[in-house]
């Protein structure tokens, strides 16, 4: 299925005009560098064709001929492009000369093997450059060629060597007969045509997905258990070479760094496309991701987007929402990319799984936090965001994509980050309710009902008025002694969300000496005093009114609870006017 959808979005892509897609027999390769020539050979000048961006070189992207690996210790020189060890014989460190110069001359003897052949003036350019050029220290400051390809252009032409049509012709009818004279012959699984099938699917992705060989790729065999039928590689899977350049090419267009459909989630990278064009292509990775948005003008068109969705809104400019649309995502494993999880479903299912997201996540926060990207949520659960386990990334977005219970580590280690810092804040609130929630809908927990986006003072379960008695205890110990280094929620908000009659009565006992003091404050006059003194009585009254007794422990969802309830009332008390109250 998925090699299938792939296959036919390279279609797709084939079949637009205003599609960049690389044909058979090529691919999108990075080049760093162009050598310019005369018609006679003369080396003119090696051009940098690459960019800075935030201090790294950043190379450009072109369709080249070839789109296979090479693999061994032979030296397999590409056509028309190659790294500079290959076109100029330059020795990487720790190798010596005579080893480069045998990549060269690889390179020299099968460009000029094939020179009568292909009979074009430009290409002739070539083979004279390379007849005359004695390898060794390149003709230009190294630091300009950089790692990656290299090409060759004639000083005033408008094209490059391997784009004119006789030179692509030429290459693209001899990978047609080589594959056809090599192959071994299959029904396709794609296609369900009877054609040469593919020895390896290439081009290969790794390079485009983060700690992967370059050489990896979605389908490969490399080891004897593998082989069945006495079937050895990718004759395992039958797949011709077409259809396998067209769904790997597809699939390499996607992950691109510079790719508009993709997002970066730990090590999981994560690629949609939709069956017909829709504007939902290369907007819904800013939907996952609106806090990268760098322009004014795109944040506020992504918040208008997202409003909508939150609202229940179809977004007209998605398209039709019987749209087929997917979602791949691929994470490093070895020399294989593993699919780490594939959804198909309609863009109107899409939209409303999103809406549920944040319906699910919303809570009364702070300012610039109403549509948090997928990053932000999963860095709240760890230390580090080295520490991010890679499943977990993958887990997260198909809940949202599907609509499925959010995975229990997202809740869990958010809980225990909130435990061992002892501090609570929008995000982490967010995750716990939208996991509640969400739990509750699909049939699971025991909530009475789902929990509101702001505080609920009459909500029933113990848990949540506890963390409510909690905020309003911190509060009063702020206000009777604002100086203090470490107050309650330092000393005592684990064990008050675990085992709570270990801690509430002697916390209350404290909060009436701390209501004490309040008067004695210097900066607040005896009216102010007595009149925050009374507010927070009437909020211990409100909460306790609801707390018949202090239960000894509490399961890991009513802790949750307790969390939330701690948190709504914290946002209430800081945003309804008694923060003035306490410093007037």
């Amino acid at each position: 299925m998925i090699l299938q959808a792939l296959n036919s979005y390279y279609e797709r892509l084939k079949n637009d005009p205003d599609a960049e897609v690389a044909p058979y027999g090529f691919s999108y390769q990075d080049v760093s560098f162009e050598i310019v020539l005369e018609l006679d050979g003369t080396l003119i000048d090696v051009r940098p064709l690459w960019s800075l961006d935030n201090k790294n070189y950043v190379p450009t992207s072109l369709i080249v001929p070839g789109y296979k690996s090479r693999s061994g210790r032979t030296p397999c020189p590409y056509f028309l492009r190659d790294n500079p060890l290959y076109m100029f014989g330059c020795p990487p460190k720790g190798k010596d000369g005579s080893w480069a110069a045998k990549r060269f001359e690889a390179f020299r003897t099968y460009h000029i093997d094939n020179e009568s052949e292909i009979n074009d003036e430009q290409y002739s350019a070539v083979c004279e450059f390379l007849r005359n050029y004695r390898p060794g220290s390149p003709p230009c400051d190294p630091t300009l060629l950089g790692r990656h390809n290299g090409v060759f252009r004639i000083r005033g032409a408008q094209q490059r060597v391997h784009d004119r049509e006789s030179v692509a012709f030429w290459w693209t009818s001899l990978v047609s007969c080589n594959d056809s004279n090599e192959a071994v012959y299959g029904q396709c699984l794609i296609t369900g045509e009877l054609a040469a099938l593919a020895k390896t699917h290439d081009p290969p992705l790794g390079s485009d997905i983060p700690q992967a060989e370059n050489s990896a790729k979605i389908v490969s065999f490399n080891f004897k258990a593998a082989d069945s039928f006495g079937k050895n590689q990718s004759y395992n899977s039958p797949v011709s070479l077409k259809a396998a350049f067209q769904y790997s090419t597809a699939l390499k267009r996607l992950t691109h760094r510079e790719s508009k459909q993709r997002i970066q989630i730990g090590d999981a990278t994560t690629v949609f496309w939709t069956e017909q064009p829709s504007p939902v292509e290369t907007m819904l990775p800013w939907v996952f991701e609106p806090t990268k948005a760098e322009d004014d003008a795109l944040k506020n068109k992504l918040h208008s987007v997202l409003t909508r969705i939150a609202n229940g809104q179809y977004p007209d400019e998605f398209g039709d929402r019987e749209t087929p649309f997917y979602v791949l995502g691929l994470s490093p494993n070895a020399a294989r990319i593993s699919v780490r999880f594939w959804w198909v479903s309609t863009l109107g299912k899409l939209i409303e799984n999103l809406r549920q997201h944040f319906v699910d996540l919303a809570i009364q926060s702070e300012p610039n936090v109403d549509f948090p990207a997928v990053w932000q949520l999963l860095r709240e659960t760890v230390r580090d965001s080295k520490d991010l386990p890679p499943q977990l990334s993958g887990a997260v977005i198909t809940s949202i994509l599907t609509g499925a219970a959010y995975p229990s580590g997202f809740f869990v280690s958010a809980l225990r980050r909130i435990r061992v810092e002892r501090r609570v804040n929008s995000l982490r609130a967010a995750i716990l309710k939208s996991h509640l929630n969400r739990n509750h809908r699909i049939g699971r927990g025991s909530l009475q009902k789902p929990l509101s986006t702001v505080l609920e003072e009459d909500r029933a379960e113990i848990a949540y008025q506890l963390g409510r008695l909690f905020a309003v205890l911190e509060k009063i110990e702020q206000d009777g002694t604002p100086q203090r280094s470490s107050g309650v929620r330092d000393r005592l908000f684990a064990s008050a969300s675990a085992a709570p009659v270990l801690v509430f009565p002697q916390a209350i006992r404290q909060s009436m000496h701390n209501l004490s003091k309040i008067a004695s404050r210097p900066e607040l006059t005896k009216e102010a005093a007595a009149r925050i003194r009374r507010y927070m009585e009437s909020h211990l009254w409100a909460i306790t009114h609801h707390i018949d007794h202090f239960p000894e422990n509490l399961d890991l969802e009513a802790q949750a609870l307790f969390i939330i309830g701690y948190h709504q009332q914290n946002r209430w008390l800081w945003t309804s006017g008694e923060k003035r109250l306490s410093i007037s």
